[in-house]
Protein backbone atom coordinates (compact mmCIF):
# COMPACT_ATOMS: atom_id res chain seq x y z
CA UNK A 1 0.00 0.00 0.00
CA UNK A 2 2.85 2.36 0.40
CA UNK A 3 4.30 1.37 -2.87
CA UNK A 4 0.97 2.53 -4.44
CA UNK A 5 0.33 6.03 -2.30
CA UNK A 6 3.78 7.04 -3.38
CA UNK A 7 3.57 5.78 -7.00
CA UNK A 8 0.06 8.07 -6.87
CA UNK A 9 1.44 11.07 -5.20
CA UNK A 10 4.50 10.92 -7.84
CA UNK A 11 2.04 10.46 -10.82
CA UNK A 12 -0.09 13.47 -9.38
CA UNK A 13 3.30 15.78 -9.00
CA UNK A 14 4.13 14.51 -12.97
CA UNK A 15 0.90 15.47 -14.34
CA UNK A 16 -0.33 18.23 -12.06
CA UNK A 17 -1.10 20.69 -15.47
CA UNK A 18 -3.65 17.82 -15.91
CA UNK A 19 -5.51 18.55 -12.67
CA UNK A 20 -8.56 21.47 -12.62
CA UNK A 21 -8.35 23.15 -15.98
CA UNK A 22 -11.50 22.02 -17.78
CA UNK A 23 -14.40 22.57 -16.08
CA UNK A 24 -15.65 26.65 -16.97
CA UNK A 25 -19.44 27.33 -15.29
CA UNK A 26 -21.68 28.29 -17.09
CA UNK A 27 -24.61 27.64 -20.08
CA UNK A 28 -22.60 30.11 -22.77
CA UNK A 29 -19.54 27.43 -21.84
CA UNK A 30 -21.28 24.21 -22.13
CA UNK A 31 -22.90 25.91 -25.32
CA UNK A 32 -19.60 27.16 -27.17
CA UNK A 33 -18.65 23.23 -25.92
CA UNK A 34 -21.16 22.38 -28.34
CA UNK A 35 -20.48 24.03 -30.95
CA UNK A 36 -16.82 23.39 -31.17
CA UNK A 37 -15.88 21.06 -28.90
CA UNK A 38 -11.82 20.73 -27.93
CA UNK A 39 -11.75 17.50 -26.36
CA UNK A 40 -13.73 16.29 -23.16
CA UNK A 41 -12.60 17.62 -19.89
CA UNK A 42 -9.54 15.74 -18.42
CA UNK A 43 -11.31 14.53 -15.21
CA UNK A 44 -14.51 13.43 -17.07
CA UNK A 45 -11.56 11.52 -19.56
CA UNK A 46 -9.50 10.30 -16.72
CA UNK A 47 -12.51 8.69 -15.12
CA UNK A 48 -14.04 6.79 -17.97
CA UNK A 49 -10.28 5.90 -18.95
CA UNK A 50 -10.20 4.61 -15.25
CA UNK A 51 -13.33 2.76 -15.24
CA UNK A 52 -12.51 1.05 -18.09
CA UNK A 53 -9.39 0.09 -16.85
CA UNK A 54 -10.81 -1.58 -13.32
CA UNK A 55 -13.22 -3.57 -15.51
CA UNK A 56 -10.13 -5.21 -16.84
CA UNK A 57 -7.80 -5.72 -13.82
CA UNK A 58 -8.43 -9.69 -13.48
CA UNK A 59 -7.48 -9.65 -17.53
CA UNK A 60 -4.36 -7.53 -16.18
CA UNK A 61 -3.75 -9.81 -13.37
CA UNK A 62 -3.81 -12.97 -15.92
CA UNK A 63 -1.06 -11.71 -17.99
CA UNK A 64 1.53 -14.04 -18.44
CA UNK A 65 5.38 -12.66 -17.58
CA UNK A 66 6.25 -12.66 -21.35
CA UNK A 67 6.65 -8.61 -21.30
CA UNK A 68 8.09 -6.48 -24.68
CA UNK A 69 11.29 -4.63 -22.90
CA UNK A 70 12.65 -3.08 -26.09
CA UNK A 71 8.73 -1.92 -26.91
CA UNK A 72 7.89 -0.61 -23.32
CA UNK A 73 11.30 1.60 -23.14
CA UNK A 74 10.97 2.98 -25.99
CA UNK A 75 7.21 3.96 -25.45
CA UNK A 76 8.49 5.29 -21.90
CA UNK A 77 11.15 7.42 -23.27
CA UNK A 78 8.77 8.60 -25.80
CA UNK A 79 6.69 9.32 -22.85
CA UNK A 80 9.44 11.07 -20.91
CA UNK A 81 9.75 13.53 -23.67
CA UNK A 82 6.17 14.43 -24.53
CA UNK A 83 6.08 15.30 -20.86
CA UNK A 84 9.15 17.66 -21.31
CA UNK A 85 7.98 19.43 -24.35
CA UNK A 86 4.74 20.12 -22.41
CA UNK A 87 6.33 21.67 -19.99
CA UNK A 88 8.64 23.67 -22.42
CA UNK A 89 5.54 25.08 -24.65
CA UNK A 90 3.38 24.63 -22.46
CA UNK A 91 0.78 22.79 -24.06
CA UNK A 92 -1.33 20.54 -21.67
CA UNK A 93 -2.59 18.19 -24.64
CA UNK A 94 1.16 16.77 -24.98
CA UNK A 95 0.59 15.87 -21.11
CA UNK A 96 -2.18 13.85 -21.87
CA UNK A 97 -0.38 11.98 -24.88
CA UNK A 98 2.43 11.45 -22.15
CA UNK A 99 0.14 9.88 -20.08
CA UNK A 100 -1.46 7.53 -22.45
CA UNK A 101 2.12 6.28 -23.80
CA UNK A 102 3.30 5.79 -20.35
CA UNK A 103 -0.09 3.51 -19.93
CA UNK A 104 1.09 1.59 -22.73
CA UNK A 105 4.36 1.30 -21.93
CA UNK A 106 3.38 -0.36 -18.67
CA UNK A 107 1.00 -3.00 -21.19
CA UNK A 108 3.95 -3.57 -23.13
CA UNK A 109 6.24 -4.25 -20.23
CA UNK A 110 3.62 -6.63 -18.55
CA UNK A 111 2.11 -8.77 -21.35
CA UNK A 112 3.62 -7.63 -24.45
CA UNK A 113 1.01 -7.21 -27.19
CA UNK A 114 -1.82 -8.87 -24.94
CA UNK A 115 -0.84 -6.20 -22.10
CA UNK A 116 -1.30 -3.54 -24.95
CA UNK A 117 -4.98 -4.98 -25.91
CA UNK A 118 -5.83 -4.79 -22.11
CA UNK A 119 -5.35 -0.96 -21.99
CA UNK A 120 -6.05 -0.40 -25.61
CA UNK A 121 -9.25 0.78 -24.18
CA UNK A 122 -8.68 2.87 -21.50
CA UNK A 123 -6.07 4.98 -23.34
CA UNK A 124 -8.57 5.40 -26.48
CA UNK A 125 -10.92 6.81 -23.95
CA UNK A 126 -8.38 8.90 -22.07
CA UNK A 127 -7.38 10.07 -25.68
CA UNK A 128 -10.63 12.03 -26.30
CA UNK A 129 -9.23 14.65 -23.78
CA UNK A 130 -7.16 16.47 -26.62
CA UNK A 131 -8.29 19.04 -28.73
CA UNK A 132 -8.79 18.21 -32.28
CA UNK A 133 -6.24 19.78 -34.54
CA UNK A 134 -8.22 23.10 -36.09
CA UNK A 135 -7.75 21.93 -39.64
CA UNK A 136 -9.12 18.97 -39.64
CA UNK A 137 -12.39 20.32 -37.42
CA UNK A 138 -13.02 23.42 -40.14
CA UNK A 139 -12.82 20.28 -43.04
CA UNK A 140 -15.12 18.60 -41.22
CA UNK A 141 -17.71 21.10 -40.20
CA UNK A 142 -17.32 21.95 -44.08
CA UNK A 143 -18.40 18.74 -45.28
CA UNK A 144 -20.96 18.32 -42.61
CA UNK A 145 -22.13 21.30 -43.58
CA UNK A 146 -22.42 20.87 -46.93
CA UNK A 147 -23.80 17.52 -47.09
CA UNK A 148 -26.63 18.03 -44.63
CA UNK A 149 -27.86 20.71 -46.35
CA UNK A 150 -27.97 18.48 -49.88
CA UNK A 151 -29.73 15.68 -47.83
CA UNK A 152 -31.83 17.57 -46.25
CA UNK A 153 -33.24 19.17 -49.18
CA UNK A 154 -33.64 15.95 -50.68
CA UNK A 155 -35.55 14.72 -47.87
CA UNK A 156 -37.65 18.17 -47.67
CA UNK A 157 -38.32 17.44 -51.51
CA UNK A 158 -39.53 13.88 -50.75
CA UNK A 159 -41.77 15.87 -48.03
CA UNK A 160 -43.46 17.48 -51.77
CA UNK A 161 -42.44 20.50 -50.41
CA UNK A 162 -40.53 22.97 -52.19
CA UNK A 163 -36.58 24.04 -51.69
CA UNK A 164 -33.48 25.34 -52.85
CA UNK A 165 -30.28 24.84 -51.80
CA UNK A 166 -26.91 26.65 -52.46
CA UNK A 167 -24.17 25.15 -50.52
CA UNK A 168 -25.43 25.38 -47.27
CA UNK A 169 -28.32 27.69 -47.51
CA UNK A 170 -31.84 26.00 -47.75
CA UNK A 171 -34.31 28.26 -48.83
CA UNK A 172 -37.88 27.41 -49.05
CA UNK A 173 -41.08 30.19 -49.95
CA UNK A 174 -41.49 30.94 -45.93
CA UNK A 175 -37.74 31.46 -44.82
CA UNK A 176 -33.76 31.23 -45.46
CA UNK A 177 -32.15 28.77 -43.36
CA UNK A 178 -28.12 28.41 -42.79
CA UNK A 179 -26.51 25.53 -41.94
CA UNK A 180 -24.02 26.93 -40.43
CA UNK A 181 -20.94 25.32 -38.07
CA UNK A 182 -23.44 25.28 -34.65
CA UNK A 183 -25.75 23.14 -37.06
CA UNK A 184 -23.29 20.53 -37.42
CA UNK A 185 -23.53 19.53 -33.95
CA UNK A 186 -20.23 18.11 -33.54
CA UNK A 187 -20.30 17.84 -29.57
CA UNK A 188 -23.41 15.11 -29.69
CA UNK A 189 -20.99 13.27 -32.38
CA UNK A 190 -18.70 13.30 -29.10
CA UNK A 191 -20.55 12.65 -26.68
CA UNK A 192 -22.05 9.80 -28.09
CA UNK A 193 -19.02 8.11 -29.55
CA UNK A 194 -17.42 8.90 -26.00
CA UNK A 195 -21.29 7.16 -24.74
CA UNK A 196 -20.36 4.03 -27.39
CA UNK A 197 -16.78 3.73 -26.02
CA UNK A 198 -18.81 2.79 -22.20
CA UNK A 199 -21.36 1.11 -23.66
CA UNK A 200 -19.30 -1.38 -25.48
CA UNK A 201 -18.42 -2.85 -22.59
CA UNK A 202 -19.52 -6.61 -21.94
CA UNK A 203 -20.08 -7.08 -26.12
CA UNK A 204 -17.77 -9.67 -26.94
CA UNK A 205 -15.10 -8.37 -29.45
CA UNK A 206 -15.30 -8.06 -32.58
CA UNK A 207 -18.81 -6.61 -32.31
CA UNK A 208 -18.29 -4.31 -29.76
CA UNK A 209 -16.06 -1.96 -32.10
CA UNK A 210 -19.55 -1.79 -34.22
CA UNK A 211 -21.19 -0.04 -31.75
CA UNK A 212 -18.26 3.00 -31.41
CA UNK A 213 -18.06 2.64 -35.03
CA UNK A 214 -22.17 3.26 -35.67
CA UNK A 215 -22.18 6.07 -33.20
CA UNK A 216 -20.40 8.11 -35.87
CA UNK A 217 -23.40 7.65 -38.45
CA UNK A 218 -26.16 8.04 -36.00
CA UNK A 219 -24.95 10.77 -34.60
CA UNK A 220 -24.91 12.66 -38.18
CA UNK A 221 -28.59 11.23 -38.66
CA UNK A 222 -29.90 12.80 -35.76
CA UNK A 223 -28.28 15.77 -36.58
CA UNK A 224 -29.77 15.81 -40.06
CA UNK A 225 -33.23 14.82 -38.62
CA UNK A 226 -33.05 17.71 -36.20
CA UNK A 227 -32.34 20.01 -39.54
CA UNK A 228 -35.15 18.65 -41.55
CA UNK A 229 -37.80 19.20 -38.53
CA UNK A 230 -36.46 23.06 -38.19
CA UNK A 231 -37.37 23.26 -42.22
CA UNK A 232 -40.49 22.07 -42.09
CA UNK A 233 -41.48 23.50 -38.90
CA UNK A 234 -39.71 26.46 -38.41
CA UNK A 235 -41.26 27.39 -34.88
CA UNK A 236 -39.26 24.20 -34.01
CA UNK A 237 -36.23 26.87 -33.99
CA UNK A 238 -37.41 28.81 -31.23
CA UNK A 239 -36.41 26.12 -29.18
CA UNK A 240 -32.71 26.52 -27.71
CA UNK A 241 -29.72 24.95 -29.37
CA UNK A 242 -28.89 23.14 -25.95
CA UNK A 243 -32.27 21.54 -25.42
CA UNK A 244 -31.79 21.09 -29.22
CA UNK A 245 -28.72 19.20 -28.14
CA UNK A 246 -29.68 17.27 -24.95
CA UNK A 247 -32.92 15.82 -26.88
CA UNK A 248 -30.40 14.05 -29.79
CA UNK A 249 -28.24 13.10 -26.89
CA UNK A 250 -31.06 11.15 -25.18
CA UNK A 251 -32.44 9.69 -28.19
CA UNK A 252 -28.68 8.71 -29.35
CA UNK A 253 -28.13 7.32 -26.31
CA UNK A 254 -31.03 4.99 -25.86
CA UNK A 255 -30.49 3.71 -29.40
CA UNK A 256 -26.83 3.14 -28.41
CA UNK A 257 -28.62 1.08 -25.85
CA UNK A 258 -30.96 -1.00 -27.72
CA UNK A 259 -28.11 -1.92 -30.42
CA UNK A 260 -25.42 -3.06 -27.43
CA UNK A 261 -28.77 -5.45 -25.89
CA UNK A 262 -28.78 -6.64 -29.16
CA UNK A 263 -24.69 -7.38 -30.22
CA UNK A 264 -24.65 -8.36 -26.58
CA UNK A 265 -27.39 -11.35 -26.81
CA UNK A 266 -25.97 -12.34 -30.04
CA UNK A 267 -22.63 -12.96 -28.81
CA UNK A 268 -21.24 -14.35 -25.80
CA UNK A 269 -17.88 -12.78 -24.32
CA UNK A 270 -15.20 -15.08 -24.35
CA UNK A 271 -13.79 -15.76 -21.12
CA UNK A 272 -10.01 -16.86 -20.73
CA UNK A 273 -9.34 -20.50 -18.65
CA UNK A 274 -8.60 -19.57 -15.39
CA UNK A 275 -4.98 -20.25 -14.42
CA UNK A 276 -2.36 -19.77 -11.73
CA UNK A 277 -0.79 -16.33 -11.22
CA UNK A 278 1.49 -14.59 -9.16
CA UNK A 279 1.70 -11.22 -7.45
CA UNK A 280 4.08 -9.33 -9.28
CA UNK A 281 5.73 -6.35 -7.80
CA UNK A 282 5.50 -2.90 -8.89
CA UNK A 283 8.69 -1.64 -6.91
CA UNK A 284 9.96 0.14 -10.19
CA UNK A 285 6.86 2.11 -11.11
CA UNK A 286 7.71 4.82 -8.12
CA UNK A 287 10.89 5.18 -9.60
CA UNK A 288 10.05 6.35 -12.99
CA UNK A 289 6.97 8.29 -11.37
CA UNK A 290 9.82 9.96 -9.70
CA UNK A 291 11.82 10.31 -12.87
CA UNK A 292 8.76 11.86 -14.85
CA UNK A 293 7.67 14.07 -11.80
CA UNK A 294 11.17 15.47 -12.00
CA UNK A 295 11.50 16.00 -15.68
CA UNK A 296 7.80 17.79 -14.92
CA UNK A 297 9.94 20.56 -13.02
CA UNK A 298 11.22 21.53 -16.59
CA UNK A 299 10.39 25.76 -16.68
CA UNK A 300 8.28 27.11 -19.54
CA UNK A 301 10.03 28.41 -23.02
CA UNK A 302 9.76 32.52 -23.14
CA UNK A 303 7.17 33.12 -25.89
CA UNK A 304 8.69 35.16 -28.71
CA UNK A 305 6.39 38.27 -29.55
CA UNK A 306 5.38 38.97 -32.71
CA UNK A 307 6.44 42.54 -34.07
CA UNK A 308 6.16 44.60 -37.03
CA UNK A 309 3.63 46.62 -38.98
CA UNK A 310 -0.53 45.39 -39.14
CA UNK A 311 -1.46 43.95 -41.91
CA UNK A 312 -3.35 46.63 -43.21
CA UNK A 313 0.08 48.65 -43.26
CA UNK A 314 1.69 46.24 -44.95
CA UNK A 315 -0.44 46.20 -47.81
CA UNK A 316 -0.91 49.61 -49.17
CA UNK A 317 -4.94 50.69 -50.48
CA UNK A 318 -2.80 52.72 -53.07
CA UNK A 319 -0.63 51.84 -55.30
CA UNK A 320 0.36 51.69 -59.00
CA UNK A 321 -3.42 53.57 -59.53
CA UNK A 322 -4.66 50.79 -57.74
CA UNK A 323 -6.94 52.32 -55.09
CA UNK A 324 -9.29 50.50 -52.78
CA UNK A 325 -12.15 50.08 -50.55
CA UNK A 326 -12.92 47.96 -47.60
CA UNK A 327 -15.40 45.17 -48.00
CA UNK A 328 -17.12 43.72 -45.17
CA UNK A 329 -16.13 40.33 -44.06
CA UNK A 330 -18.94 37.11 -43.83
CA UNK A 331 -17.50 36.21 -40.43
CA UNK A 332 -20.47 33.81 -39.63
CA UNK A 333 -19.57 32.40 -42.94
CA UNK A 334 -15.79 31.77 -41.84
CA UNK A 335 -16.98 30.56 -37.99
CA UNK A 336 -14.13 29.02 -36.38
CA UNK A 337 -11.85 29.51 -39.21
CA UNK A 338 -10.03 32.58 -37.33
CA UNK A 339 -7.64 35.04 -38.51
CA UNK A 340 -5.00 37.10 -36.37
CA UNK A 341 -5.56 39.69 -38.80
CA UNK A 342 -7.60 40.56 -42.18
CA UNK A 343 -7.16 42.77 -44.99
CA UNK A 344 -11.00 42.62 -47.42
CA UNK A 345 -10.52 45.10 -49.52
CA UNK A 346 -12.23 45.97 -53.05
CA UNK A 347 -8.85 47.51 -55.70
CA UNK A 348 -9.81 49.31 -59.28
CA UNK A 349 -7.90 50.94 -61.46
CA UNK A 350 -10.06 52.21 -64.44
CA UNK A 351 -12.48 50.26 -65.19
CA UNK A 352 -10.57 46.99 -63.79
CA UNK A 353 -12.01 46.02 -60.49
CA UNK A 354 -10.98 43.22 -57.99
CA UNK A 355 -11.25 42.10 -54.52
CA UNK A 356 -8.37 40.67 -52.44
CA UNK A 357 -8.51 38.73 -49.06
CA UNK A 358 -5.58 38.32 -47.19
CA UNK A 359 -5.99 36.55 -43.45
CA UNK A 360 -3.04 36.09 -41.41
CA UNK A 361 -2.92 33.12 -39.23
CA UNK A 362 -1.74 33.13 -35.05
CA UNK A 363 1.00 30.16 -35.36
CA UNK A 364 0.21 30.05 -31.62
CA UNK A 365 -3.48 29.48 -31.48
CA UNK A 366 -4.37 25.87 -30.86
CA UNK A 367 -8.23 26.64 -30.84
CA UNK A 368 -8.23 27.82 -34.22
CA UNK A 369 -6.75 27.69 -37.50
CA UNK A 370 -7.62 29.89 -40.47
CA UNK A 371 -7.39 26.79 -43.26
CA UNK A 372 -10.74 25.34 -44.58
CA UNK A 373 -12.19 24.37 -47.77
CA UNK A 374 -14.60 26.86 -47.61
CA UNK A 375 -12.03 30.08 -47.82
CA UNK A 376 -12.61 29.30 -51.35
CA UNK A 377 -15.93 30.99 -51.14
CA UNK A 378 -16.36 34.58 -50.22
CA UNK A 379 -19.62 34.05 -48.32
CA UNK A 380 -22.67 32.26 -47.48
CA UNK A 381 -24.79 32.54 -50.59
CA UNK A 382 -21.92 31.96 -52.97
CA UNK A 383 -22.10 28.63 -55.09
CA UNK A 384 -19.31 27.02 -56.59
CA UNK A 385 -19.64 26.12 -60.01
CA UNK A 386 -16.68 25.08 -60.98
CA UNK A 387 -13.01 24.69 -59.32
CA UNK A 388 -9.69 22.98 -59.86
CA UNK A 389 -5.93 24.04 -59.71
CA UNK A 390 -4.32 26.73 -61.60
CA UNK A 391 -1.05 28.40 -61.87
CA UNK A 392 -1.28 32.01 -61.40
CA UNK A 393 0.87 35.00 -60.30
CA UNK A 394 1.65 33.42 -56.96
CA UNK A 395 2.13 29.85 -57.90
CA UNK A 396 0.02 26.60 -57.66
CA UNK A 397 -3.30 27.91 -56.59
CA UNK A 398 -6.88 26.55 -55.90
CA UNK A 399 -8.97 28.45 -58.53
CA UNK A 400 -13.19 28.44 -59.19
CA UNK A 401 -16.17 29.90 -60.96
CA UNK A 402 -18.37 30.70 -58.00
CA UNK A 403 -21.82 32.93 -58.24
CA UNK A 404 -24.15 34.53 -56.59
CA UNK A 405 -27.51 35.53 -58.00
CA UNK A 406 -26.70 36.48 -61.23
CA UNK A 407 -23.25 37.25 -60.28
CA UNK A 408 -20.27 35.33 -61.67
CA UNK A 409 -16.49 35.34 -60.37
CA UNK A 410 -13.12 33.86 -61.05
CA UNK A 411 -11.84 32.92 -57.73
CA UNK A 412 -7.97 32.02 -56.72
CA UNK A 413 -6.62 31.17 -53.85
CA UNK A 414 -3.14 30.48 -51.81
CA UNK A 415 -2.86 28.50 -48.62
CA UNK A 416 0.60 29.58 -47.81
CA UNK A 417 2.14 27.53 -45.06
CA UNK A 418 -0.58 24.78 -45.05
CA UNK A 419 0.85 21.29 -44.67
CA UNK A 420 -2.63 19.15 -45.69
CA UNK A 421 -4.93 17.71 -42.77
CA UNK A 422 -2.89 14.83 -42.23
CA UNK A 423 0.12 17.49 -41.98
CA UNK A 424 -1.26 19.90 -39.80
CA UNK A 425 -2.85 17.46 -37.70
CA UNK A 426 0.32 15.85 -36.74
CA UNK A 427 1.93 19.20 -36.40
CA UNK A 428 -0.65 20.23 -33.71
CA UNK A 429 -0.74 16.75 -31.94
CA UNK A 430 3.56 17.52 -31.47
CA UNK A 431 2.67 21.13 -30.82
CA UNK A 432 5.62 22.57 -33.25
CA UNK A 433 3.91 25.70 -33.56
CA UNK A 434 3.76 26.35 -29.75
CA UNK A 435 7.15 27.28 -29.24
CA UNK A 436 10.27 29.79 -30.15
CA UNK A 437 11.26 26.81 -32.27
CA UNK A 438 7.78 27.25 -34.67
CA UNK A 439 8.39 28.37 -38.25
CA UNK A 440 9.72 31.48 -40.00
CA UNK A 441 7.58 30.80 -42.78
CA UNK A 442 3.99 32.85 -42.29
CA UNK A 443 0.68 30.64 -42.55
CA UNK A 444 -1.99 33.02 -44.24
CA UNK A 445 -4.69 32.82 -46.78
CA UNK A 446 -5.04 34.95 -50.10
CA UNK A 447 -7.78 35.59 -52.55
CA UNK A 448 -7.71 37.46 -55.40
CA UNK A 449 -11.69 37.47 -56.80
CA UNK A 450 -12.49 39.43 -60.37
CA UNK A 451 -15.88 39.37 -61.30
CA UNK A 452 -16.68 38.09 -64.90
CA UNK A 453 -19.01 39.74 -67.96
CA UNK A 454 -19.36 35.72 -69.04
CA UNK A 455 -18.84 32.26 -68.30
CA UNK A 456 -17.08 31.68 -71.86
CA UNK A 457 -12.86 31.00 -71.83
CA UNK A 458 -12.03 34.27 -73.39
CA UNK A 459 -13.57 36.07 -70.11
CA UNK A 460 -12.41 33.65 -68.00
CA UNK A 461 -8.83 34.08 -69.61
CA UNK A 462 -8.95 37.96 -69.18
CA UNK A 463 -9.38 37.44 -65.28
CA UNK A 464 -6.71 35.70 -64.95
CA UNK A 465 -4.84 38.09 -66.70
CA UNK A 466 -6.16 41.06 -64.69
CA UNK A 467 -5.13 39.07 -61.55
CA UNK A 468 -1.66 38.35 -62.83
CA UNK A 469 -1.59 42.03 -63.31
CA UNK A 470 -2.75 42.69 -59.52
CA UNK A 471 -0.38 40.25 -58.45
CA UNK A 472 2.44 41.30 -60.44
CA UNK A 473 1.82 45.17 -59.07
CA UNK A 474 1.53 43.95 -55.59
CA UNK A 475 4.25 40.97 -55.42
CA UNK A 476 6.36 43.08 -52.55
CA UNK A 477 3.41 43.73 -50.12
CA UNK A 478 2.48 40.05 -50.32
CA UNK A 479 3.31 36.56 -48.75
CA UNK A 480 3.45 35.00 -52.16
CA UNK A 481 6.13 32.78 -52.88
CA UNK A 482 8.28 34.01 -49.89
CA UNK A 483 11.01 31.87 -48.51
CA UNK A 484 11.64 30.97 -44.59
CA UNK A 485 13.39 34.35 -43.32
CA UNK A 486 12.04 36.24 -46.20
CA UNK A 487 11.85 40.01 -45.47
CA UNK A 488 7.83 39.76 -46.22
CA UNK A 489 8.29 37.13 -43.71
CA UNK A 490 9.35 39.59 -41.01
CA UNK A 491 7.40 42.31 -42.34
CA UNK A 492 4.02 41.25 -41.57
CA UNK A 493 3.55 40.77 -37.83
CA UNK A 494 0.60 41.89 -35.90
CA UNK A 495 0.67 45.65 -34.74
Amino acid sequence: MGASALALALGVLAYRDLIGLDFRPGLAALESWFIRPSGLPFPLALAGAAWLAARRRERWRRLDSGGRVALAVALGCASAGLLVWARLTGVRDLAVESLALLALAAGALRGGVAGLRVVAAPVVFLALALSPSPAAVNELFWWIQVHTARAAAALVEGFGRPILVETVILTTPVQIFAVIESCASLGVLVVLVALALLLREGVAPPRGIWLVVGAVPLALALNLARVVAIVLWPEANRITHPVQWGILIAVGTGLLALARRALARSATPRRPPAREHRRRSARGLPLVLAGLAGLSLAPRLPAEPASGPSLAEAIPAEHAGWSAVEVPVDRQFLGWVRFREIVSREYARGPDELRLFVGLDDSRARTASPFSSKTLLPGFGWVEVESGPAQAGGGAAESAIVARESANWWVAQWRLGYHGVLGESLRHALALDASPFGPARIRAVVRVQVPLAGNDPAQRDAAVALGERFLADFREFLPLRSQPGDARDRDLGSG
